[in-house]
C-alpha cells in the first residue's frame, strides 16, 4: 500500500508541521530531518525485502531475482515522496509510476528480465476523483486509488512473451484492502497472519499469466545469481511486509 506513505501519514505530517510553525518552536529542526531519514530507510527496506522474497520465489523451478540498488530506489522514491508531500499528494501518480518502473524493470525470472510499460496518465483520473471524495468518505476513497495502482503494476508488466493480468475489479480490490487495514488496526498488528493468508489467496485467484506458457518456460534458464542473504531483518525492523506474486 505504497500510496498511504504519501497519503494519510503525509497529511498528518503536514498538519503537525503547520502546528509547529504556528507555535514557533524549534523542534522542526529535528522532526523534518528525522522524518526524511525514516522515509528513505523505509523505502530501502521495501526494496531489500522485495529482493529477499523474490530470490526465494520459484516458477516451474526457475528462481526469481531482483537487480538494481535498494539505495538508488530509496533516493528515487524518497525524493518523489518529498515532492508529493509538498504538492499535497498531487504527484502521487508520477511518484507511483517512478517507483514501479524502477522496481519492475529490475525483476528477473531466471535469465529473463521483466519489462514495465505503465504511464502515470493512466492513474490521474482515479487519483483526482479519490482525492475529491477524500473528505466525504473520511479517506476511504484512497483505497480505490491504491487498488488501481495494484492493477496498474501487473497489467503493464511482462516477462519475455508472457504478460501479467490482475483480474480483480477496482471496487472489490479497494474493499479487500480496506478490510486488511481494519484487521491490522483493530488487532493492533496481531492480525498480520490473517492478512498474509488473505493476500496469498487473493493473489492466487486474481493474478493471471497470459501467453504461451509452455514455450516461454522452455526458453527460461536458471539464474546464476546467489540467493540474497539480507533484506528480511531490515524489513522487520521498520515493519515492512511485501510480496510480488
Amino acid at each position: 500500500m505504497r500510496g498511504f506513505l504519501y497519503g494519510l501519514p503525509g497529511i498528518a505530517l503536514l498538519a503537525y508541521l503547520a502546528s509547529e510553525i504556528i507555535d514557533g518552536t524549534e523542534r522542526l529542526l529535528l522532526i523534518v530531518p528525522a522524518f526524511l531519514l525514516f522515509l528513505y530507510v523505509y523505502q530501502v527496506a521495501i526494496y531489500a525485502a522485495y529482493r529477499y522474497r523474490l530470490s526465494r520465489t520459484r516458477w516451474r523451478g526457475i528462481r526469481g531475482r531482483l537487480s538494481g540498488s535498494a539505495w538508488g530506489y530509496g533516493w528515487r522514491v524518497g525524493l518523489m515522496g518529498i515532492a508529493n508531500l509538498a504538492t499535497l499528494g498531487l504527484l502521487s501518480p508520477l511518484a507511483d509510476r517512478i517507483a514501479l518502473t524502477y522496481l519492475m524493470n529490475n525483476v528477473w525470472i531466471g535469465n529473463t528480465r521483466g519489462t514495465f510499460s505503465g504511464s502515470a496518465k493512466n492513474l490521474i483520473g482515479i487519483h483526482l476523483l479519490s482525492w475529491l471524495l477524500f473528505v466525504p468518505t473520511i479517506g476511504i476513497s484512497r483505497f480505490w486509488y491504491v487498488a488501481e495502482v495494484q492493477k496498474f503494476q501487473y497489467n503493464n508488466f511482462s516477462v519475455g512473451s508472457l504478460r501479467f493480468r490482475w483480474t480483480q475489479t477496482g471496487p472489490s480490490c479497494a474493499i479487500f484492502l480496506f478490510v486488511n487495514y481494519l484487521i491490522m488496526t483493530v488487532t493492533l498488528g496481531f492480525g498480520r497472519v490473517f492478512v498474509t493468508l488473505r493476500n496469498a489467496r487473493i493473489y492466487a485467484e486474481n493474478l493471471k499469466i497470459v501467453g504461451d506458457i509452455e514455450t516461454a518456460a522452455a526458453q527460461l534458464s536458471q539464474s546464476t545469481e546467489e540467493l540474497s542473504k539480507s533484506g528480511e531483518t531490515l524489513a522487520e525492523i521498520v515493519d515492512v511486509d511485501v510480496s510480488f506474486f
